[in-house]
Parts: C-alpha cells; sequence; structure tokens
C-alpha cells in the first residue's frame, strides 16, 4: 500500500459519526491535507443512549453535513439494531453535490439501504466509492437486502473490513476487489484523565457496554464470587435489573453506573483496574473487533476477553490482556485471580496495550492507511 497520497476529496457517509468521537480518523484525515466531508444523521434513535443528536468533534477539521434521516435507527419494529441498515438520507444527492468528491467512503454495511443510496448517487456522477463491511457471520441475507448487496459490491472500487472473517464474508459474496483493514480508533491522549471515584473498594473489575446476554455479563458476576473485587459496570441494557440481583445473591460488590456519554467514559477507565470482556458467541451475532479493548488498553488498563469473534486478534494485535474460552467461568475466575493477585503483571499488560495502541490504533494511524487506499480507489 502507498505511504504518500494526493489531495483527494473524500465525502464520508457514516451514521456512526453522529457520535463525536466516532469522527475522530475523518479529522486526522483532513488534518492530513485531504478535503474531508461527513454527511452523518441529524440526529438518530439508538437502543441505549436514547434519540442523540449530532454534534462536532472538538476542533473538526472536516466539514460536518447533518442530514434528516426519513427511516432507520434503533426502532421496535424495524427490528431493533437491525434498523440502523435501514437508514435513508434525505437530501444526500444535494450534500454529494456540495462535496463534489473525488472519492466516497459509505461507512455503512453493503447489504444497508444507505450503502444502496450512496452508490446510486456515486454511479449518477461517475465517482468510485469503497464501502465498508463489519459483519462477521456469513448468513443469507432477505430481500431486499441480498440484492443491494450484490448492486454494491458488484461497483464498489474497494471494501475496508473491521475484522478478519468479514475479509471471507466479503469475497462469499462475490467481491473479487481489492479489501483493506479498517479498524477503529482512540485518541490514547483522552485518557489520560483524572479517574473517577467510584466509590468502591479496591481492586475494580470494569464491564463497559450493552447490558445484553451476548456480552455475558452474568458470567463474568458468577466468576467473581469470593475473589473479593469490586465490579464496576458502565452501560445500560434489558439484563441490568437481573444482573443488578445476581451480584447481590452472590455478594458481589457492584456500582451499575448506567449509559454515560462517551466523552465521560475514559475516565471511568480510570477507576478500573482490570476490564473484562466476557462475551458469547450466537447464531447471528459474535464480536466484530472489541472496541473497549483499545479503550482499556489507551488507559492503560488490561484487559480479560472471550475468544468471541474478533476479540482474541484484537488483543493479539495490543498484548494488553488474556484470552479465555467464552462462556467458561472456571477459567475466567482462573484468569482474574492471576491478574488480581499481581500488580507487576496487570502493570506490563497495561503498558503493553498503551504502546501497540499508540503505534496502531490512533485516529492517525488508521487515516493514513485509509488516505492510501481511498487514493488507489480514486486512481481506479
Amino acid at each position: 500500500m502507498r505511504t504518500e497520497v494526493d489531495t483527494l476529496r473524500v465525502l464520508v457517509v457514516s451514521h456512526a459519526a453522529v457520535v463525536a468521537t466516532n469522527q475522530e480518523p475523518f479529522h486526522a484525515l483532513a488534518q492530513a491535507g485531504q478535503h474531508v466531508s461527513i454527511v452523518a444523521p441529524r440526529a438518530l434513535d439508538t437502543d441505549i443512549r436514547g434519540r442523540v443528536e449530532l454534534a462536532p468533534l472538538a476542533g473538526l477539521a472536516a466539514d460536518l453535513i447533518g442530514l434528516s434521516v426519513a427511516v432507520g435507527g434503533y426502532k421496535r419494529w424495524l427490528g431493533g439494531q437491525r434498523g440502523i441498515h435501514a437508514i435513508w438520507y434525505r437530501n444526500l444527492r444535494w450534500a454529494v453535490r456540495e462535496a463534489a468528491p473525488d472519492v466516497i467512503f459509505i461507512e455503512e454495511e453493503p447489504f444497508s439501504v444507505a450503502a444502496w443510496q450512496c452508490a446510486r448517487e456515486a454511479a449518477r456522477i461517475h465517482v468510485p466509492f469503497v464501502v465498508h463491511e463489519n459483519q462477521n457471520i456469513d448468513r443469507r441475507l432477505p430481500p431486499p437486502f441480498a440484492q443491494i448487496r450484490r448492486f454494491v459490491l458488484a461497483r464498489a472500487a474497494g471494501v475496508t473490513v473491521r475484522n478478519r472473517a468479514a475479509d471471507d464474508v466479503v469475497r462469499a459474496a462475490g467481491f473479487a476487489g481489492p479489501i483493506a483493514s479498517f479498524p477503529h480508533a482512540v485518541d490514547p491522549a483522552r485518557y489520560d484523565t483524572d479517574a473517577r471515584d467510584a466509590g468502591l473498594a479496591a481492586p475494580v473489575v470494569g464491564f463497559v457496554g450493552r447490558l445484553v446476554p451476548e456480552k455475558g455479563l452474568t458470567a463474568l458476576i458468577a466468576a467473581l464470587e469470593g475473589l473479593g473485587a469490586s465490579l464496576l459496570v458502565i452501560g445500560d441494557g434489558p439484563e441490568r435489573a437481573a444482573a443488578e440481583a445476581h451480584a447481590a445473591r452472590l455478594g458481589v460488590a457492584a456500582r451499575f453506573e448506567g449509559a454515560v456519554p462517551h466523552d465521560q467514559v475514559p475516565s471511568w477507565y480510570g477507576a478500573m483496574d482490570l476490564v473484562v470482556i466476557p462475551s458469547r458467541t450466537t447464531p447471528t451475532w459474535m464480536e466484530q473487533f472489541g472496541r473497549i479493548v483499545i479503550e482499556a488498553n489507551a488507559a492503560g488498563v488490561p484487559v480479560i476477553v472471550s475468544d468471541s469473534g474478533e476479540l482474541p486478534h484484537t488483543v493479539a494485535a495490543t498484548g494488553g490482556g488474556l484470552v479465555v474460552p467464552e462462556g467458561d467461568v472456571a477459567a475466567l475466575r482462573d484468569a482474574l485471580g492471576q491478574l488480581l493477585g499481581d500488580d507487576a503483571r496487570r502493570r506490563a499488560l497495561g503498558v503493553a496495550g498503551r504502546t501497540a495502541v499508540e503505534a496502531r490504533f490512533t485516529p492517525e494511524a488508521v487515516a493514513r492507511d485509509l488516505a492510501a487506499f481511498l487514493s488507489e480507489a480514486a486512481a481506479r
């Protein structure tokens, strides 16, 4: 992949960019000399934080264009979170005309309505586009999503993926063009912050994420029984009441903070000695990257993860934690005992994780590789 690229006019279309921290790679892309415009929903319904309003990242160098969404977002009648893939942007044609891009980066699944909408606009103005794939389970898509994916992949100049299995999914769908990695990114400087006082006795084990069965929080609580550690839970969801009751029943001291704004999450990592991601694979879902790994490691906090999906590969990339078999409470308890009882090892894993994040997962590092890939796509 080339490391020097020509200046491009890049249009990014991303529902995730409704959250300011998800704009960081594109801000870095603009700071590196590319002319970047970002299209994101003006507001989006989510399952945990409710309605999220578009807000620019502080100091954002890119042009941020908020469009209203005709349909999509988290709505039960659209299948809950799957409604994200039904997003339809109003006035997208106007935004494309204003941006006058050399290349379009569609940070949406190839089978999504938004990807189809963007691919049509790209064809109309004869501009190449790159689309993004997160899905790491190859499953049959119902109409019209299977047809949308065929349409989009047949016209894409490239595909970015967030995990290794997504590469296989894209190939199985018939895409023969170039594929590049586009991992999550975090700014380590945001994690150099004073720790919050969680009001818990040390050591503190952290859990960050949605409180749903597949995230495995009940297994973590069971593994903590009798270890003398406290539990700090950041996140919310339908399993919260059951998890609180489970912790109380097993005598695990726990604080359930609920969902917190993204910009406040770094200070909560500072209150944790260790972060656990005990996810469990289901027939329709497995971990697609493990952003919590690089967030915790950016804060210098080591992790213990299950071997669901991409999690073990992310930990291997950072060197900032341990991996245990998913659903194995005894193995998780053993790993917890190892790290909670060894301050030096815990610190060493945290330092290794932080060093790897600074080298590989900063917005600048991710943007550098993305710029090269988009430049090649534009040339094609």
